[in-house]
């Protein structure tokens, strides 16, 4: 009963410490690959995310703004199939797009890392709860 209440603790240490742990990694990750990726390829990096950002019926436009005159920002909509566009999309396409590189930099962070380390705290205090005696070389 000692013994597996000691394996549920040690599990539970190892989801939460490699959670956080790769939350923290994904973070500082997600946001370099996340605004590179926006930065060469933003129409690339919109459409991945278009069926996120948009409604159901919706298909995403991007509109780089560059019609020759300076300080033209770029804008994301999303347009209806009846002809009416939804303004203001480009914050949330952003932060969709820097969402996606979390998952991508977390999943592969925190399964082998929660695994492994599970597997060393499994070990280094499975000898702690072993009820078998040990022998010594004064015993023989």
């Amino acid at each position: 009963m000692k013994k597996r209440l000691v394996e549920i603790l040690i599990f539970l240490f190892t989801v939460i410490f490699m959670g956080v742990l790769g939350g923290l990694y994904s973070l500082i990750f997600a946001g370099m690959a996340g605004g590179t990726a926006l930065s060469l390829a933003p129409k690339f990096s919109f459409e991945l995310v278009g069926r996120y950002v948009c409604p159901e019926d919706a298909k995403l436009q991007y509109d780089n703004g560059q019609n020759g005159t300076p300080g033209n920002a770029s804008t994301v909509n999303c347009i209806n199939q009846d002809g009416t566009i939804i303004q203001g999309m480009k914050p949330r396409a952003i932060s969709s797009v820097i969402n996606m590189y979390f998952l991508l930099c977390f999943i592969p962070t925190y399964l082998p890392g929660a695994i492994l380390l599970w597997i060393f705290l499994n070990r280094k205090f499975s000898a702690i709860f072993d009820e078998s005696p040990v022998s010594t070389d004064d015993e023989e």
